[in-house]
């Protein structure tokens, strides 16, 4: 039966529309893809502004060139030419391991260092 024929009345409500949130953005060196070009990431350990503000956060203080060269020394070349959070998650586990041969303190405050510098370019909770 139609509510208008019965004669009762339904006020209509104005449906309530979501606010939009703004779409999550990859604040990974990643940006969104499932990967990234070695070069790349090695450019992007050079140059990016977001790279500099997770090194500083993470207690690092190395030259463009010094961040280059941890990828080249903790994300080996039997990964592929790709990386991808996969790998980054590989290194990880890696260092944690290196972590746990430590000699010295500083030695093992270096390597929890880069391990959390790791995970925020990464975007690795």
């Amino acid at each position: 039966m139609d509510n208008q024929k019965m004669g009762s009345k339904i006020p209509q409500t104005p449906q309530k529309s979501m606010p939009s949130q703004p779409a999550k953005q990859d604040g990974s060196i990643f940006g969104g893809k499932p990967e990234i070009s070695r070069k790349a990431l090695e450019q992007k350990m050079r140059t990016d502004a977001g790279v500099w503000q997770a090194e500083r956060s993470a207690g690092l203080n190395l030259s463009p060139a010094q961040r280059a060269e941890l990828i080249k020394k903790d994300i080996p070349q039997v990964y592929g030419s790709n990386v991808s959070k996969t790998d980054l998650n590989r290194s990880i586990a890696g260092l944690n391991k290196k972590l746990l041969g430590a000699k010295t303190p500083k030695e093992h405050a270096d390597i929890r260092k880069e391990i959390s510098f790791f995970k925020k370019i990464g975007g690795i909770k």
